[in-house]
């Protein structure tokens, strides 16, 4: 796969270069037809004036030149597939055409020659090609004007066919660069446009799975703390303390308003601004607060308060041990959790969270249908750039290491740490 690659890339410009080159060619279709055009009222002029007029060859010279034309109008297609033998075809016409008006000769080898030297220049990039078919077209030039009767005129002509070659080759070249670029600018706006396009729907995307992440850290955490506080309230009404239910249903109402607020901020997306106003300690409490029924679970928090954190990797580390701790609650029946935050000197951010549940197989759970905890936690981790370790066995507890670097997910570039 990857020896594949540096053959598609080095292809792609090739493959640009052709298809400018096509479009020059395209292009250059009404330059040329008004050139051959006018060489041909030069060839009639030049030959009517002979007192014995060929009429018959004037009309076989005619037919050849509306044929070279048409071949010149579809020069695109048939260059692309085989250019010798356009270029070969177009010679022979020249070179045929010659002899049908002998009088008129210089005027079809200059002119006619010329162009397709200049046309093969103009396409071809490799200089030999232009070379050897150049060497060709002065052949017949020299052979044509040799047969037609224009040996004596040699040394005036070959001047002025080799300036008329300097100025038409000019020509063409400017044309044929101008052309290509313009062909090459609309080619790269093309691409630009599809990577527009897919950016734009990798944007949409990510922003999917920002609102997918928020959503889950916010109403299905605060439904889930919800649901385990009413099953307290239920299991504390069936064993007939009815105060303590009472309470734990006022705390739940409580707890629906604060799910409420978490909601808005999310749809306003204004939670950023309420997580800068809260330190790593205080927020990581906050959210680890929603987790936990009353009575059914010990928490212990070991978190340095001096630790100051970028917005980024500050949201994304209390909700990253928020959703630890709901997992060890809701799919582990721990009874006591433990969370530890260190800073790494030089290293960065660690983030541990040990439960004392029944464990479970991390592989597994990442398969699990509808089970989005550890995937949202492996998706911060990634975020920031750090890593994740998960010691776990059955009926044995669940240990979660995670190491994030200085630097990721930071507003300006460190982490800013003050004891």
């Amino acid at each position: 796969m990857n020896r594949s690659e540096p053959m598609e890339l080095s292809s792609k410009p090739q493959a640009l270069a052709s298809n400018a080159s096509a479009a020059a060619i395209q292009e250059s279709r009404f330059p040329i037809l008004i050139w051959v055009t006018l060489v041909y009222l030069a060839t009639l002029a030049m030959q009517l004036l002979s007192a014995d007029i060929a009429w018959l060859a004037l009309l076989f010279f005619s037919g050849l030149t509306a044929l070279q034309m048409s071949i010149y109008w579809q020069a695109s297609a048939l260059i692309v597939g085989r250019p010798w033998m356009y270029f070969a075809v177009q010679g022979l016409i020249v070179y045929g055409s010659a002899y049908l008006v002998p009088l008129g000769a210089p005027a079809v080898l200059c002119g006619l020659f010329a162009v397709l030297i200049a046309q093969a220049v103009g396409l071809w990039h490799l200089r030999w090609k232009a070379a050897v078919l150049s060497v060709g077209c002065y052949t017949l030039f020299l052979t044509g004007l040799a047969g037609t009767g224009w040996t004596s005129e040699m040394v005036i002509l070959i001047p002025i066919f080799i300036l008329m070659q300097v100025v038409v080759v000019s020509y063409s070249i400017l044309y044929f660069r101008q052309v290509q670029a313009r062909s090459r600018t609309q080619s790269f706006l093309r691409e630009l446009e599809e990577t527009h396009r897919k950016v734009e729907e990798l944007t949409v995307a990510n922003e999917r799975q920002r609102m997918a992440r928020d959503l889950h850290d916010t109403l299905a955490q605060d439904l889930a703390g919800l649901r385990m506080q009413l099953d307290a309230a239920d299991a504390h009404l069936q064993a007939g303390t009815v105060e303590r239910a009472r309470q734990i249903i006022r705390q739940s109402m409580e707890h629906v308003k604060h799910a409420l607020s978490e909601a808005r901020l999310v749809i306003d997306d204004l939670r950023s601004e309420q997580v800068e106003e809260m330190g790593f300690g205080e927020l990581v409490e906050s959210v680890v607060g929603r987790m936990v029924a009353p009575e059914d679970t010990r928490v212990s928090l070991d978190i340095p308060s001096g630790i100051r954190l970028p917005r980024l990797m500050k949201e994304h580390g209390a909700y990253i041990l928020g959703e630890a701790v709901s997992n060890a609650v809701k799919h582990a029946d721990a009874s006591r959790i433990e969370v530890i935050a260190r800073e790494l000197s030089g290293e960065g951010l660690q983030l541990e969270v040990t439960d004392d549940g029944k464990g479970f197989d991390p592989q597994q759970a990442d398969r699990q249908v509808g089970h989005y905890g550890l995937v949202g936690i492996r998706e911060r981790v990634r975020l920031l750039g750090g890593e994740m370790t998960i010691a776990s066995n059955r009926d044995s507890g669940t240990s979660l290491i995670i190491q994030l670097p200085i630097g990721k997910g930071d507003d300006n570039g460190a982490i800013d740490t003050h004891r």
